[in-house]
């Protein structure tokens, strides 16, 4: 029930929107998806905490509505990364917008 983000159109990828990535990657999280995963039964929390793609994370950041400065704190802080692996990106984005802000604006009033 999120809105689109805007359509990118890079060959490389086979998505055209941020919005479709999330929505295909957690459509096989139950199984081993494309990167081999061997659990089952995780929850959104883990699935957050787990997305390496920073695109990935900044879209949910911007689609659930986080608190501004968090979300400039976020992207200033992948900025300051962005020639490391996706991982490190994924991990400064996070330290400013964790699981539970993301919780927080996605579900109000309920504990993430």
């Amino acid at each position: 029930m999120l809105p689109e983000d805007p359509p990118c159109f890079d060959p490389k990828e086979w998505y055209r929107t941020q919005k479709e990535h999330w929505l295909a990657w957690l459509d096989e999280y139950q199984g081993p998806g494309a990167y081999g995963r061997k659990g089952r039964d995780y929850d959104a929390e883990f699935a957050y905490n787990h997305a390496v793609n920073p695109g990935l994370l900044t879209y949910l950041a911007k689609a659930a509505r986080v608190p501004a400065k968090s979300l400039r704190a976020a992207l200033a802080a992948q900025k300051a990364v962005q020639r490391r692996p996706y991982a490190t990106q994924a991990a400064a984005i996070r330290r400013h917008v964790p699981w539970s802000m993301v919780a927080q604006t996605l579900w109000p009033g309920r504990n993430a």
